[in-house]
């Protein structure tokens, strides 16, 4: 007799994924070194992949997830206990074993790796109370600081007048931005620095940034843009769009830029805004704004050599193929 044996791994969506030259971040946050950098998209090694769902909540597009575990499906799950009146829910890891207390229905995942901030503060937004039921093992070492930051915003359920009305919604940053926004007041200065934000901040040392564009290409869900408008070029950045990757960070080639993991509720409320702007030279060949400005250092002029933004792009896909974020 033949004996056969499943062991769950990390699935790939390929229509979802955005590809290797434009993201790439699986590789870097897979802790057994299972996905490798490849065209269009990663690889995944099922012999090492032990379906740790690290790579899942990373995933600016949501093309990755544990086998049999869509978001699609959880999130379908959610909202079918939301409309069936349910008030208490206890997400469990399938190894704790967990049973759920009186008047709570069980969901179980593979491990709560993949639960992100959003997904309780959703819960919590629409009058629902949300509690973990971790495994012992390192793959759920998450849910603590989950409790911690989401306790922060959310300290207990809406009671009365959800604060949230419309289907619930997983995607992150999403979940965790309108989620945090319903929940929290336009007066609120609340900066919660965790790890497990889904959510980065910006800063630019603007002394050091000749607005060149490189962050803005290498960025994969369009938080950072230029944008160019009375004779300037400006960089903006939507804070609800970025999931603190560092891409942008490790791709500036003036180092003016830090990515922090926060979930900064002024900057939310604030929205899309400009980080710095220049008065932009123009090339002689295509019209396009020059990088650096005239005034600006010559160190400063001597490392943007190629000048035009469109130069710049074409080098950074060629030589950005995969990330380089965390450092080795």
């Amino acid at each position: 007799m033949t004996c056969v044996t499943h062991a769950p791994v990390a699935l790939l969506d390929e229509t979802a994924c955005l590809g290797g030259a434009r993201c790439g971040l699986c590789v870097a946050r897979c802790p057994e070194h299972a996905i490798a950098a490849g065209a269009p998209g990663p690889r995944i090694d099922p012999a090492a992949c032990t379906a740790c769902g690290e790579c899942s909540p990373g995933c600016p597009s949501g093309a990755l997830h544990p086998a049999g575990t869509p978001l699609a499906g959880v999130q379908a799950q959610l909202q079918a206990l939301l409309t069936g009146g349910m008030t208490a829910i206890l997400i469990a890891c399938v190894a704790a074993g967990a049973v759920a207390p009186p008047g709570w229905a069980l969901v179980e995942v593979p491990t709560l790796a993949i639960v992100t901030p959003g997904w309780i503060l959703q819960l919590r937004a629409r009058g629902v109370d949300v509690a973990l039921a971790p495994c012992p093992q390192a793959c759920c070492r998450s849910a603590h600081e989950l409790d911690m930051v989401t306790a922060r915003i959310a300290a207990s359920p809406v009671r009365g007048e959800p604060a949230m009305r419309e289907p619930i919604r997983l995607r992150e940053p999403g979940a965790t931005v309108d989620a945090t926004l319903a929940l929290s007041d336009p007066e609120s200065t609340l900066v919660l620095a965790s790890c497990a934000s889904p959510v980065g901040v910006l800063a630019v040392d603007e002394s050091a940034c000749t607005i060149c564009g490189a962050c803005a290409a290498s960025c994969p869900t369009g938080a950072l843009a230029l944008r160019e408008s009375d004779g300037r070029i400006a960089l903006h950045h939507d804070p609800a769009l970025c999931i603190g990757c560092h891409r942008c960070q490790v791709t500036c080639p003036e180092h003016a830029l830090d990515v922090r993991s926060e979930i900064d509720v002024p900057r939310l409320w604030r929205g899309s805004g400009e980080l710095m702007h220049a008065d932009p030279q123009r090339c002689t060949v295509c019209a396009a704004a020059l990088t650096p400005p005239a005034d600006a250092p010559p160190a400063q002029r001597a490392a943007r050599r190629s000048g035009c933004p469109a130069v710049v792009v074409r080098r950074l896909r060629a030589t950005r193929s995969t990330p380089c974020w965390p450092p080795a």
